[in-house]
């Protein structure tokens, strides 16, 4: 018990956070940090695959208050419904924790001294594609004539422009974790991915001049909508015609692909 706590300690810090019994048994943050005491370096990535109310995450923040570490956490946890509380679900009381832990950390680096921790954290649902696929399975003129009108509008209803952001990094092979900045070119806002190396604009309307002003960064790649050009073969040819041009002239190899 000294060392790891017991679950009233750990029913005492949920309510604490949240003014009110919203999770049964959840575990002391005691025990989580006594494991990490036990098996992790101070810069290791605690994965919980089972988060319930979310205890490792608050342990790893209140660990890295403590020693000084730099600790990630990453928590998976399904949206089971949950009755009795306000929350909709077990994955709802785990984010709201997670900020509340977060608030309460920040608020107690200054008394105790510590040097600034980033007690942020982001948040993924998973989801289906935002970009409807082919069917080679589909048989008949009439069923192939209506992929080929799913394929002229490819990006499925309801997709945002966040979530279709947060696919194209994944697919094209960078974390989650990867740092996003938007940048203004041409009139028109592009997402640097990982400083530069990957662009991705996202745009319904394209034009030569961001084009120009992208080859310029020299990213790796460059990821834009089919829609953004409007049906434009021209616009296409002359976008590859201005990557290439720039790769021959400096010896870059920047890729461009069409989502």
């Amino acid at each position: 018990y000294e060392e790891a706590g017991s679950n009233d300690d750990g029913q005492r810090e949920l309510t604490k956070l949240f003014g009110s019994k919203v999770f049964s048994a959840p575990k002391p943050t005691r025990l989580i940090r006594r494991i990490m005491d036990i098996c992790c370096r101070s810069d290791d990535l605690v994965l919980d695959f089972f988060a319930g109310s979310g205890s490792t995450g608050h342990a790893v923040l209140a660990q890295n208050l403590a020693d000084g570490g730099h600790r990630r956490y990453l928590m998976v946890q399904l949206p089971e419904p949950i009755e009795g509380t306000t929350f909709q679900s077990i994955a709802d009381i785990t984010r709201e924790r997670l900020r509340r832990a977060g608030e309460q950390v920040g608020s107690d680096q200054p008394v105790l001294g510590a040097t600034q921790l980033d007690v942020g954290f982001r948040a993924y649902r998973l989801m289906p594609s935002n970009f409807r696929v082919w069917n080679s399975e589909v048989r008949g003129a009439k069923s192939v004539a209506q992929q080929l009108e799913m394929a002229v509008q490819h990006v499925a209803t309801g997709s945002t422009e966040h979530s279709m952001l947060v696919e194209l990094l994944l697919k094209a092979g960078y974390p989650l974790t990867s740092p996003v900045e938007v940048l203004n070119l041409a009139g028109i806002d592009v997402h640097s991915v990982a400083e530069g190396a990957l662009l991705i604009c996202l745009a319904e309307s394209l034009s030569i001049d961001v084009f120009e002003m992208m080859v310029e960064l020299v990213p790796a790649m460059i990821l834009a909508l089919d829609s953004g050009f409007g049906g434009s073969d021209e616009l296409k040819v002359n976008a590859l015609q201005t990557v290439r041009a720039r790769n021959q002239r400096t010896g870059s190899d920047i890729v461009l692909r069409v989502v």
